[in-house]
């Protein structure tokens, strides 16, 4: 069923008054998934419509990312790992609204892969990637 003739309805609500119009009181629940609280007030805050979803969690992937190599530069590791682990939530949100070859998808899906493997060379921990089939 097509549903592009209904974008209008999203994003008004989104520019009259933000997520919490569409979701209210959903902030907490983003967090039980494991987004920061920075990260939510710093994405909503920047959405007036729809299609700034995917923008929104993707600037802050970068934002956050950014970080996190300043971060390993310093020589703070775990903070560095940390960040990383963030921004790759981040890209894969990022990356929700695509599907299949999409080359937009490839990218973000580049940068959390990205992100897991910074993260992953800076963990006490053994981590060791397994892929299942071809994503």
């Amino acid at each position: 069923m097509q549903r592009e003739s209904e974008r209008w309805v999203l994003d008004a609500l989104l520019k009259s008054g933000g997520w919490d119009v569409l979701h209210p009181e959903s902030k907490p629940y983003w967090e039980t998934l494991g987004y920061s609280h920075a990260d939510i007030e710093s994405v909503f805050g920047r959405i007036r419509g729809g299609a700034m979803l995917t923008k929104a969690w993707a600037a802050r992937g970068l934002e956050v990312e950014r970080l996190a190599r300043h971060a390993e530069a310093e020589g703070y590791n775990l903070t560095a790992r940390d960040l990383y682990l963030r921004a790759a939530l981040l890209y894969g949100r990022a990356q929700y609204s695509f599907y299949r070859d999409d080359p937009t998808k490839s990218a973000y899906h580049a940068r959390l892969v990205r992100c897991f493997e910074r993260a992953a060379g800076l963990t006490r921990e053994r981590v060791r990637r397994v892929r299942i089939g071809d994503v």
